[in-house]
């Protein structure tokens, strides 16, 4: 099947993908990646997806103005895009046969499809105690390119929010991603 048309046919599940990918944003010391059903067979393809050393490094989050609680930002055991590429690997292995994580200097004519993911924001906005106002918000990007890098397909979806109620109650662990 030829790139061009696999991608025309991906680009509304692959849209979904980086939506639940990135929509549910909140502090926490734990990554848990959800579940997102997309069926169960797999496309016949082997995908690279590009990250960078930078994305894979990105560890800066700011505040929100607003917010009631300041300072504190860093929750994360690993960097931000760590988190976002274990979760767009978790979201891929269920769409494609083969997935492999790549840096931008690999041979793209070697796969099928190739992605490139990014992310440039990471921002929280902290309420007092049990406080449904506070929330997070991811600025991220995907998109598909051929092998010159020219780009083929970006997603619609560059930014997510999640709200984070009751953050700060005992026991509870909300979910980055």
């Amino acid at each position: 099947m030829h790139t061009k048309t696999v991608l025309r046919i991906l680009v509304p599940v692959l849209a979904s993908v980086l939506v639940a990918a990135c929509i549910t944003v909140a502090p926490t010391l734990k990554t848990t990646p959800s579940i997102t059903s997309v069926g169960s067979q797999r496309l016949p393809l082997e995908v690279g997806v590009i990250v960078s050393e930078q994305v894979r490094a990105f560890n800066v989050a700011h505040e929100i103005p607003g917010a009631c609680i300041s300072g504190g930002i860093q929750f994360a055991p690993v960097s931000y895009g760590q988190q976002l590429q274990g979760t767009l690997q978790d979201r891929f292995a269920r769409l494609f046969e083969r997935v492999a994580f790549v840096d931008p200097s690999a041979d793209r004519s070697s796969f099928d499809a190739v992605f490139e993911l990014g992310i440039s924001d990471v921002g929280f906005r902290f309420g007092c105690m049990i406080a449904p106002q506070q929330f997070g918000e991811v600025t991220a990007s995907l998109r598909a390119i051929d092998d010159d890098g020219r780009e083929m397909w970006r997603s619609a979806t560059t930014k997510g929010r999640g709200d984070a109620p009751f953050v700060m109650g005992d026991g509870l662990q909300p979910h980055y991603w």
